[in-house]
């Protein structure tokens, strides 16, 4: 970077308001962090077209539409999550292999509902992560992410859908659209349990992928962000 350039940086960042400094901050701090380039697209793209898609406070592609709590939840074998057929698609054998079995108790923990408003390269699990927790470092993002609480049981999943089943609005799409939970590995890694409801058989169908935290999510999908 020339001396010149370095000086007109200067000379911007002295006249940015005091009460917009901690943005630019933050801005920076994205651009130089492990996703830099993909901040450096984004962010161009909005001055390119003169305007931000979304609302500006959370991110480009997501809103907050839903807050909750959910009590304290026993353990359990995942041979008896989700037991119920008639209300659920498939049971999740595979789990087993990927989860610690048995499940953990909990003694309960607020939540966040996360929807995708549109769908673009960024429109990912971990972009929208990132930008809730303030981290855009993807390799001490899965760590903030097991540190802060965030991380679902399936008992915990599984009392979700029982109560939307009952009638509560707990911030869980039946519209064919997925909701993605957060999950830890019996290795200590970050999975996603996706639960899509099919119409079809009207039922809840599970699945779990490491995969899911990478791929863009379609529009109307949610992301449940647990707070211990």
């Amino acid at each position: 970077m020339s001396k010149d350039m370095i000086g007109s940086i200067t000379r911007a960042i002295v006249g940015v308001p005091l009460h917009l400094q901690g943005v630019l901050l933050d801005i920076i701090n994205r651009l130089s962090g492990g996703d830099g380039d993909d901040w450096h697209a984004r962010l161009k793209e909005s001055l390119q077209s003169g305007s931000l898609t979304g609302d500006p406070a959370e991110g480009t592609f997501f809103k907050t539409i839903k807050t909750g709590a959910v009590a304290a939840v026993q353990g359990g074998m995942i041979k008896d999550c989700f037991a119920n057929a008639k209300r659920y698609f498939s049971h999740p054998q595979d789990f087993i292999a990927i989860l610690p079995d048995p499940q953990p108790a909990t003694s309960g923990c607020r939540f966040s509902v996360c929807e995708f408003i549109c769908q673009t390269e960024f429109a990912k699990i971990m972009e929208m992560a990132g930008i809730l927790l303030g981290k855009s470092d993807r390799r001490s993002l899965s760590k903030l992410l097991i540190a802060g609480g965030c991380m679902w049981t399936l008992p915990e999943i599984e009392l979700i859908i029982e109560r939307s089943e009952a009638g509560e609005d707990v911030g869980l799409s039946g519209k064919g659209r997925a909701n993605v939970f957060p999950v830890l590995s019996a290795d200590g890694d970050v999975f996603i349990v996706k639960v899509d409801y099919e119409s079809e058989h009207d039922q809840w169908d599970l699945n779990i992928g490491r995969h899911f935290i990478h791929i863009p999510m379609s529009v109307g999908s949610r992301f449940f962000l647990r707070n211990s």
